[in-house]
């Protein structure tokens, strides 16, 4: 693992403003604070506030990158893990129920529980200077420690998004196989040769999406492939089961393309092939990336449950 990496330039830009801007308009706090007072702020740590209405107004993944970097500026070694790392990065991720700050100390022992701030977690992980890196002044983990330290949780979904978020950014299958069978630190046995196999069975999606929709269906044993000709005329980046095909964020009648140059002749083109493959037999469900993330579970019922219904019993 003695391979030095450029951390820095992986960083996503919109991420760095956001954990700038809290950095610029941060009010300080204590416990001597009355709230009541100043209704238009809200705490993020033990120490720090920021505009209520601002806060609110991120989004719950945007909302991890405040409260990781202000719990990271209360804490004096502390090491962000996990979904908060790799918020910190921009990388992909899908949030976890429990909505603590996930930290770890260097020395990998746990703090006093007296001693815990408030919606804060500890993991037992050592974190070594060599796995680590400072994003304006926040202590994370590097992305790769970040992938094994997915499997390590037994977060597959998230690992294989870490996976397709790295392999986006130049890293190959075989760079994150080697480090995660090299890893220093305890990791279970099954757990290791999982982080070291799964870079390869990750196909490499483009977007955040359509990864997100097959680790779910992957992992819920759900039969999909990716990038699948249909019968030489159609295409589908998600084919579950023989014939269903499924889209996410995309408009069937392809109305955006017709304000582009010859854009009338593209979108006519592409809805002629959408009534190709309905009348060769292909379906499609159709799903935003809200939905996929919002309701994880619904998505991959809906999926399944479409792929056995082959006896429609249609009635007229």
């Amino acid at each position: 693992m003695g391979k030095t990496w450029e951390w820095g330039k992986l960083v996503d830009q919109d991420v760095q403003e956001l954990r700038q801007r809290y950095l610029r308009e941060r009010v300080q706090v204590s416990r001597k604070t009355v709230w009541r007072e100043v209704p238009h702020l809200i705490q993020v740590s033990r120490r720090s506030a920021v505009d209520r209405q601002w806060f609110r107004e991120l989004g719950l993944k945007r909302q991890f990158v405040v409260r990781g970097v202000a719990a990271s500026r209360d804490s004096r070694k502390a090491v962000l893990l996990g979904e908060f790392a790799a918020a910190q990065w921009g990388m992909w991720f899908v949030a976890p129920k429990d909505h603590d700050v996930q930290f770890a100390l260097p020395s990998g022992h746990l703090p006093p529980k007296s001693s815990l701030p408030v919606s804060t977690k500890f993991k037992a992980f050592k974190t070594p200077p060599a796995e680590t890196a400072e994003l304006d002044g926040v202590r994370v983990t590097h992305p790769l420690r970040t992938y094994v330290d997915f499997c390590r949780m037994q977060k597959v979904v998230n690992a294989r998004l870490a996976i397709g978020w790295l392999l986006r950014h130049g890293f190959t299958a075989d760079e994150i196989s080697d480090y995660a069978d090299s890893f220093d630190g305890s990791i279970h046995p099954r757990r290791r040769r999982l982080a070291a196999v799964l870079p390869y069975q990750v196909p490499q999606l483009e977007t955040f999406p359509y990864l997100l929709a097959h680790s779910l269906l992957d992992d819920s044993r759900v039969s999909v492939r990716t990038h699948c000709e249909l019968d030489r005329m159609g295409f589908a980046t998600l084919l579950a089961g023989n014939d269903l095909v499924i889209l996410i964020d995309e408009d069937p009648y392809w109305r955006a393309l017709e304000s582009e140059p010859d854009g009338l002749r593209l979108a006519h083109n592409r809805r002629k092939r959408e009534r190709w493959e309905a009348a060769r037999g292909f379906r499609k469900l159709y799903f935003t990336a809200e939905e996929i993330e919002g309701a994880p579970n619904s998505f991959v019922s809906e999926v399944l449950g479409a792929t056995h219904l082959r006896d429609r019993g249609l009635v007229y």
